[in-house]
């Protein structure tokens, strides 16, 4: 499953693959805001 995929990547793999999912996640939330504001401003 997710979790051997995960065990069996290198360190820097892991913390590059963490960082990369925090940015999409934060982009995806910035959108979101943005496009829920929008109507309203």
């Amino acid at each position: 499953g997710l979790a051997m995929w995960l065990f069996e990547l290198d360190y820097v793999e892991v913390v590059v693959f963490s960082v990369v999912m925090t940015i999409l996640q934060s982009t995806l939330f910035f959108g979101l805001m943005t496009a829920a504001a929008g109507p309203v401003a």
